[in-house]
């Protein structure tokens, strides 16, 4: 099975920037980097969730998607659903039929 027949919903990644306001005061805003991202967001293996946990990261979800993108820890994905995650770890898998994998934390509500 091709990662392309799983890819069953999009996202959108932003990242934060820092904008200053009028009197000085910098206020976080969020910029879209990708839309409509063809991926699929599934629940993290336990292998997964204890390999971070040994290094104080909670993951809670895995982003796989063929397209070759560019992320920063930190970042923010918005699935279909508006489920909201935060982006702590990446790697590209092209070797293991997975183009690139974001490690992600659901956000609470």
């Amino acid at each position: 099975m091709s990662l392309d027949s799983i890819c069953n919903t999009t996202a959108t990644i932003e990242r934060q920037t820092a904008a200053v306001t009028s009197n000085g005061a910098n206020s976080p805003s969020w910029t879209t980097v990708y839309s409509d991202l063809q991926c699929t967001i599934q629940p993290a293996k336990g292998s997964i969730i204890e390999r971070f946990a040994r290094v104080a990261m909670l993951v809670s979800h895995t982003l796989y998607t063929p397209t070759q993108i560019l992320l920063k820890a930190g970042d923010r994905v918005t699935d279909a659903d508006n489920r909201k995650f935060q982006v702590q770890s990446f790697a590209d898998q092209g070797a293991r039929g997975k183009v690139f994998a974001a490690y992600l934390q659901e956000l609470d509500p």
